[in-house]
This record gives structure tokens, C-alpha cells and sequence, in this order.
């Protein structure tokens, strides 16, 4: 499980003696390798973080859904300014007390947000502004559904679990940063991955086309 000192954001739901936290999504630091994934042209960026959800005090399994996390790059330059979004298109349901989750915050297309840090972030490793927002919902067992396959509504024995309507949105955010040599191997990586993009030819020669990073 994560560590409590890391960069997290926390999931609240009310309860009849004020709230209750029941989750957090944390975002690490200190990490050895950020995941980048080549596309035809482009790169996709993974942001390392975990999620963790309990049962707290309900009886239905809290679910996390529709989570997106804007990116922003906080510089003497530029003051804060966003540089991208990255999504996590799956859905989270609690474990019975509690558990975590790897999270899949992709930034799709990232190559001209990457190109926009290196050239504006100064004679410092980059700082970023995470602003997270997502939706809960709760796992409901009931009789009656919609099935996938028919469309008509049916009344059966046995229970299904169902999602209930999003019941409230939660936000929050962090700054992180990741450690120099980490960001500069993934600088160099994006940039080979990419190399017929043509917005790297538009570039004026940087440190990490040279090799003269920090």
C-alpha cells in the first residue's frame, strides 16, 4: 500500500456525524522509471500513482469512476500553465475492509506537452500541479435490470450488482515533481520514439537533442 507521506488525494463521503474518508489516489515521487509507450508518432505518458478505497461505514462498495487529472507546469517563466490531461478510463470498487490499486493515468499524445516543459522549465527539473477530479458511485444489489443483451427490463432470483448514478464529484490537487535523472531518460526516450513527428523539426536545437542535460 502507499505510503501515507506521499501526494494524495483523499476521497470524503458524508455520514450522519459529518464524513468519513474512504479512499485516496496518491501520486509517486520517487520513482525509478516513468512508462512511456510509443505511437505511430506520438508517445503516451503513464503517471505513477496508486488508488486505495475502503467499506468505511457503508454497506455498499464505494466506485470510482471518470477520472481525469489536468497537468500543469509551474515555472518562474510561465507561472502555472496546462500542459496536459491524463485519464483513467477504468473503474475502482473497494475490497472488503479495504485495498489499493495500480491506477492508469495516461497522458495520450503527450510529445507537445513534453516539448513545451523542456523548453520552458528553466535550469530546474520541472514542478507539476496535478488537479484530479472523478466521480463515486456505490455497488447495489437489486432484482430488477436493464440485461445487456435483450433491452427489456426483467425481474429475476438472483441479484445483480448494479452501479448507482454518480452520488457526488470530489477534487483535489498536488504538486510532485520526479527525480532528474528519471525525467531526463524519459526526455530522451519520447524524443527518439518521436523523431518523425514533425514538431520536433520545428525545434530550435534543446539540451536533450544535444545530450547536454543537467
Amino acid at each position: 500500500m502507499a505510503s501515507k507521506e506521499e501526494k494524495h488525494i483523499g476521497v470524503w463521503r458524508p455520514t450522519r456525524d459529518g464524513r468519513e474518508r474512504i479512499g485516496a489516489i496518491f501520486f509517486h515521487e520517487k520513482v525509478e522509471k516513468l512508462d512511456l509507450k510509443g505511437t505511430a508518432t506520438n508517445v503516451n505518458l503513464k503517471i505513477p500513482s496508486t488508488i486505495e478505497l475502503r467499506l468505511g461505514q457503508s454497506h455498499w462498495p464505494p466506485m470510482l469512476t471518470n477520472m481525469r487529472a489536468v497537468i500543469s507546469l509551474k515555472s518562474s517563466s510561465v507561472g502555472t500553465i496546462e500542459v496536459g490531461m491524463a485519464r483513467d478510463e477504468n473503474y475502482y470498487i473497494s475490497k472488503n475492509p479495504e485495498g489499493s490499486h495500480e491506477a492508469e493515468f495516461i497522458w495520450r499524445d503527450a510529445l507537445a506537452g513534453l516539448i513545451f516543459i523542456e523548453k520552458n522549465r528553466g535550469d530546474s527539473w520541472p514542478l507539476f500541479q496535478i488537479e484530479l477530479k472523478g466521480e463515486l458511485s456505490y455497488v447495489v444489489k437489486c432484482k430488477e435490470w436493464w440485461p445487456d443483451d435483450s433491452g427489456t427490463f426483467r425481474v429475476e432470483e438472483s441479484h445483480a450488482e448494479v452501479r448507482t448514478r454518480p452520488t457526488q464529484n470530489f477534487s483535489g490537487q498536488v504538486e510532485i515533481s520526479y527525480p532528474g535523472e528519471v525525467w531526463a531518460k524519459m526526455i530522451q526516450e519520447a524524443f527518439k520514439i518521436s523523431q518523425d513527428n514533425p514538431l520536433l523539426a520545428l525545434q530550435s536545437l534543446l539540451p536533450f537533442l544535444t545530450g547536454n542535460n543537467q
